[in-house]
């Protein structure tokens, strides 16, 4: 019985929570919201006469506080006063709306129907909605005349507020994709080999991948190939200083391991038979002895390390915003190697490498490849790390 109780506890807590919740919201002044909830409630029961009676009170607070918001804002005569002004008029049609379907409802507290003030605020919504749109076009066209890229982003966002209350405003889908061109900016990325060295051929090309389509943004284009009809105003330099292979290296080692295994030493009678126990299996006692094993050892070892710079230029006012170091490696490594004794000595890391033989040491062009790919990630990170510098 216990444990039934235990079961219901969270159903009951979450039911009182939610035939408090209206009560709360209305307690710490948030009328709307307590209308909203009270409303969802006696939509599913008229008879939830508690959640009728915050209903009423909290839907003629809120209708008031807003309506005298309302006019507060329009006093002020400010003319960024529109949107709110008409998010205001919304708030209230909304509320009403959802309520005129529920009418008549009974409040048994007050033994009456429950009474509901509404406000005709059709024309008042009306007129702000289009205030809104007029105002925010208005201030779009402003900020696109002023002709650089950040302020057409600002007008991109006016224009979008336009869209969003009537997309077939004016010529205001145009004036949207202007916005949108003009507020692009185009960053052009290229790498300079300053260390002399030869690189793969296709080093550069796999390199300046990182820069296609994971790295673009909104406004923000990265162009890895310059397009003559682009101005850009950005460029990064990928500037690698120092490139070094390493010598082919080949070390030989050898070694002995050794371990304590245990053995079965089967007894054996005078004459050199097996003797059995009464089941006839053979009889033995565990012996320990120590085994060893002498290994030969060849480790193979070539690498390359690429360093150098990742640059950040504004090409309109030809200043160096950023340079950040960058250094990537690559190591090749083969093991092999082969035994001399009894293997049951050998750990289980010794017991991997034997049989590998020694390998063709890889060409430098392969090291640099592989460096170049370690790169890669490390030049992404540092590019994204400085966004701000070339947005």
């Amino acid at each position: 019985m216990k444990s039934y109780y235990l079961f219901l506890l969270p159903s009951i807590l979450v039911l009182l929570f939610s035939c408090n919740a209206s009560k709360q919201a209305m307690k710490h002044g948030d009328y709307s919201q307590a209308t909203s909830i009270s409303t969802q409630k006696v939509q599913r029961n008229k008879k939830k006469y508690a959640q009728v009676d915050v209903l009423e009170k909290s839907f003629a607070i809120a209708n008031k506080k807003e309506l005298e918001e309302i006019s507060f804002l329009k006093n002020q005569n400010i003319p960024s006063n529109v949107e709110r002004i008409f998010n205001l008029y919304e708030s209230i049609r909304q509320r009403q709306e959802a309520i005129k379907p529920l009418l008549p409802i009974y409040n048994k507290f007050q033994r009456r129907n429950a009474l509901f003030s509404f406000v005709d605020v059709d024309k008042e919504l009306i007129s702000s909605k289009e205030a809104t749109i007029e105002y925010y076009y208005k201030k779009g066209i402003v900020y696109l005349e002023k002709y650089n890229r950040f302020d057409a982003r600002e007008a991109y966002g006016f224009f979008m507020k336009v869209i969003q209350l009537n997309p077939d405003y004016n010529d205001v889908q145009n004036l949207k994709e202007q916005a949108y061109r003009e507020g692009q900016n185009y960053v052009f990325v290229r790498m300079i080999n300053d260390a002399r060295v030869v690189l793969p051929q296709d080093f550069e090309d796999k390199l300046l991948s990182i820069t296609t389509g994971d790295l673009k943004t909104m406004w923000t284009t990265y162009d890895t190939r310059k397009r003559q009809t682009i101005n850009y105003s950005h460029s990064i330099i990928i500037r690698l200083q120092s490139i070094d292979v390493s010598p082919e290296r080949e070390n030989r080692r050898e070694y002995t391991e050794e371990k304590e295994i245990q053995e079965k030493e089967y007894l054996k009678d005078a004459n050199g038979k097996r003797i059995k126990d009464s089941l006839g299996n053979d009889k033995f006692v565990m012996v320990t002895q120590k085994v060893k094993c002498k290994v030969i050892e060849v480790e193979q070892r070539k690498g390359a390390n690429v360093s150098g710079y990742v640059e950040f230029y504004d090409k309109e006012s030809n200043q160096v915003l950023k340079k950040e170091p960058v250094s990537s490696t690559m190591l090749w490594q083969n093991f092999a190697a082969k035994s001399k004794g009894d293997e049951r000595a050998l750990s289980e890391e010794t017991l991997r490498r034997l049989g590998n033989r020694p390998q063709a040491f890889p060409s430098d062009l392969f090291i640099l490849d592989g460096a170049g790919e370690n790169l890669k990630p490390k030049v992404k990170n540092i590019i994204a790390h400085y966004f701000d510098l070339v947005k």
